[in-house]
């Protein structure tokens, strides 16, 4: 009984920490505000999504996410997404805000109703990986293993892929809830939250991950763009829901 409520106060304590009414999106002066190294990434719609890194004191950084809209090739329209302390995940046509540091895609082992921190065999999978790249940094979150050389990732293995003996990419995998089941992935659930429902087992949540605060949807947005651009003045605070 002290199990399941361990596991039922895990499940109520993502579903409580919703911030979904704090994003908004905040008009600037993209030349006279931004300051840092920039990560563009070109979106439908004539957007785009980008990632400002201000590097401070000891390597210290902050992340911002921007919205720009460009006509013509000109910079026209730059919104900042504002909320506190968050990153930023895209597939397909949608933005997805997540907490930042956030790890809830990837593997997760649930036994006698409590979610484990180890994976099986993990030890084993991890000790292949570091021998076949000794000259790199390996990093693992939740099964992802990132493979760096000179502070970038240059590639990135899936445990899955070790634990079944295959070369599936699950980066190919639809949105939702997987379990491995006679050696086999199995859907369960389109929602990413349903491998926490389902009780003991090794499941796999695709990307973006189970605890989404706010989804946004880009062409809406390019669209509410567009309907700005011959407004004299435009919003502060662009009204994207």
């Amino acid at each position: 009984m002290f199990r399941l409520l361990v596991l039922f106060c895990f499940i109520a304590s993502f579903c409580c920490c919703s911030r979904k009414d704090k994003f908004v999106f905040e008009k600037i002066d993209f030349n006279k505000e931004i300051k840092g190294d920039t990560i563009g990434r070109y979106l439908p719609g004539n957007v785009i999504l980008l990632k400002v890194r201000d590097y401070g004191y000891l390597d210290e950084f902050q992340n911002q996410f921007l919205l720009i809209k460009k006509v013509n090739g000109r910079d026209i329209l730059t919104y900042k997404i504002a909320g506190g302390d968050f990153d930023v995940r895209v597939l397909d046509n949608n933005i997805y805000i997540v907490d930042e540091n956030d790890k809830s895609f990837g593997w997760f082992y649930i036994r006698n109703n409590q979610l484990l921190p180890k994976l099986p065999k993990i030890d084993s999978v991890t000790a292949v990986i570091e021998n076949n790249h000794k000259s790199n940094f390996v990093r693992m979150d939740q099964g992802i293993f990132s493979i760096f050389e000179k502070g970038k990732v240059i590639n990135k293995l899936n445990y899955g892929n070790f634990l079944l003996r295959s070369e599936f990419d699950f980066d190919a995998l639809q949105i939702g809830a997987y379990k491995i089941v006679d050696n086999r992935l199995i859907k369960i659930s389109s929602d990413s939250r349903g491998f926490l429902r389902q009780g003991d087992g090794l499941y796999y949540v695709s990307y973006p991950g189970y605890n989404i605060n706010k989804i946004y949807n880009l062409a809406k947005i390019s669209d509410l763009l567009d309907s700005l651009i011959n407004i004299n003045k435009t919003p502060k605070v662009l009204p994207v829901d």
